[in-house]
């Protein structure tokens, strides 16, 4: 009886530190399905929209960088639109365009280069142990990234992750995802 009165801090403790984190842009709509990739086709703003209080309105969120992530040399900031056109059944041709003209342009094969999951492309997905020297969690989590098109037809990038365990030594249960949408210009 005594350790259950013991532990009722401890778990109004955890109650207290369980929450949920989202971010979006204004009027933010949630993920349409994907049914094939001539859904993605279409052409789009280069800088995403987004409402995170915490983001940098001066260094926004480029679709650019998320198609080339490793491009090295490569001015996201340069790229005004990126065309997104299927060639087949499974392959997507996508133009970075600047000043009218093709900054870069790559070709990106289903099964390949990237996965339909749910009506969206997966980017990544990770589940990792939270320890070693400098971090403070000791736990679990997971982060999982995707972009496609959000219910009105624009461009939807989202970053979500979860963590469970003690951070500090105060325990943690938080949750949440981070939305940016890219406004389809046109078809």
């Amino acid at each position: 009886m005594k350790r259950t009165i013991a532990l009722i801090p401890l778990l109004t403790l955890v109650v207290l530190q369980s929450g949920c984190i989202n971010f979006g842009p204004k009027d933010n709509v949630d993920f349409g399905q994907i049914e094939s990739i001539t859904d993605l086709e279409g052409v789009y703003q280069n800088a995403g929209e987004e409402d995170n209080k915490y983001a940098d309105p001066a260094r926004p969120t480029y679709l650019s960088s998320i198609i080339w992530p490793k491009a090295k040399d490569f001015n996201h900031k340069a790229v005004e639109t990126i065309a997104v056109r299927a060639v087949g059944h499974d392959t997507l041709v996508v133009k970075a365009i600047g000043n009218g003209k093709t900054i870069k342009e790559g070709t990106f094969v289903e099964g390949k280069d990237f996965i339909l999951r749910s009506g969206r492309i997966q980017l990544e997905w990770h589940l990792l142990p939270g320890h070693g020297a400098g971090n403070p969690l000791i736990g679990i989590y997971y982060e999982d990234i995707d972009l496609g098109l959000d219910q009105r037809g624009h461009g939807k990038f989202r970053v979500s992750g979860a963590l469970a365990g003690l951070i500090y030594v105060i325990p943690m249960v938080l949750g949440g995802y981070d939305d940016v949408r890219f406004v389809k210009i046109s078809d």
